[in-house]
């Protein structure tokens, strides 16, 4: 019989830890285990489910431990969460909980371990050396990592076991008509098609730098459109749009918020500028590469670890608008040169972020949990 995993989600965002977990239960070997999704609210995650055919659990509203302001208040979200937790894992048979997000960690790694099951931690992120991620450490009956950017912050006591793996990213078709997929896009959007397409695109944050994008807009000296996708998490656009009108480039910048459509827009794009910093894995570089088109990223966090200077991408020093303006120029002045990289990026995207390559990587880690317990079974 296969082993039932809980993978909870909170489910009002969708993103990369999301997106891997919808990748992972579409391909787990069902005679090996069988996914529960249980989902915190509702949101983008449940209609993406329901948009697939996939069943989940939607559960009863509860302040979260992991969006409390103060510890004190954290650990009396915990406390209080605890019976309705271990409730759902006895009633649905859980043999592991699998997190993948900060507020997940929190509401479910002490529920599994009181209720006797495994705990599965899966970090996403680049963390700080604190109390909170030792203790999950210990909780962890087994740890996957991101990217080695990501293991190099993991508490002392897991990070050499903490098993790599990349994010799964699916494969996407070349467009069989790129100049009319531009030209929809162009419509669409009000776009000139004859310019250059820079795109910049993920939340706005200052982590992931929009003003240097903007900066380097401004820097490169020719006629370029700047395509600005994602939501305004940090409240940056009334900034981004004065810093463009202080440029002289109002008119060649556009905010576009968040596009569904964003893999046909990195396709339709010249280059994807990717300048953010300390980033634990960076996916809209890998993205770009899976959609042909040439990346220019900051040379910080895992950009480091995808993007290859010269041969999957081009770097450029973090918040230097200037070297980033520099490398856009050459990939717009050197087309065998923007082929070359697309085309080896795209290679070593498909392999490295393979989804079935991951999911393989995620059940060999829950069969050495299995292994231990059977071995720590036959012990006593």
């Amino acid at each position: 019989m296969s082993r039932r995993i809980l993978y909870p989600v909170v489910g009002d965002s969708l993103g990369g830890s999301q997106l891997a977990t919808l990748s992972l239960v579409r391909r787990l070997d069902a005679s090996r285990y069988s996914p529960v999704l249980a989902l915190e609210r509702p949101g983008p995650v449940a209609e993406r489910l329901t948009a697939l055919g996939l069943p989940f659990v939607l559960l009863a509203p509860r302040p979260l431990p992991g969006e409390a302001p103060r510890p004190a208040q954290a650990l009396a979200r915990i406390a209080r969460s605890l019976p309705a937790s271990m409730a759902l894992l006895r009633r649905q048979r859980i043999w592991a909980v699998h997190t993948g997000d900060l507020r997940m960690h929190l509401a479910w790694a002490p529920a599994a371990k009181l209720a006797g099951r495994r705990f599965v931690w899966h970090v996403h992120v680049n963390l700080r050396d604190n109390a909170l991620w030792r203790g999950l450490a210990a909780l962890a009956d087994g740890v996957l990592v991101v990217s080695e950017t990501a293991r190099r912050t993991l508490p002392a006591s897991v990070r050499e076991r903490a098993a790599l793996t990349p994010n799964p990213l699916e494969p996407m078709a070349p467009a069989a008509r790129p100049d009319e997929t531009r030209q929809r896009l162009a419509r669409d959007l009000g776009l000139d098609p004859a310019q250059p397409w820079l795109c910049f695109a993920g939340n706005l944050t200052r982590q992931k730098r929009p003003e240097v994008f903007v900066a380097a807009l401004a820097a490169l000296g020719r006629p370029a459109l700047g395509l600005v996708a994602g939501q305004d998490r940090d409240g940056l656009e009334p900034a981004l749009r004065r810093q463009a009108a202080a440029a002289g480039i109002a008119g060649r910048l556009f905010l576009l918020g968040y596009r569904a459509d964003l893999p046909a827009l990195l396709a339709a794009a010249d280059v994807v500028v990717a300048p953010g910093v300390n980033e634990s894995f960076g996916r809209v570089p890998v993205e770009a590469m899976l959609a042909g088109t040439p990346v220019v990223a900051a040379a910080s966090g895992g950009h480091l670890e995808s993007v290859r200077d010269g041969e999957t991408g081009l770097l450029a020093p973090p918040d230097e608008a200037g070297a980033f303006a520099a490398a856009i120029a050459r990939l717009l002045d050197d087309n065998g040169l923007a082929s070359r990289l697309a085309l080896a990026g795209r290679r070593w995207a498909e392999t490295r972020h393979d989804p079935a390559r991951y999911a393989e990587a995620c059940m060999r880690l829950y069969d050495e949990i299995a292994a231990r317990e059977a071995g720590s079974s036959s012990e006593r």
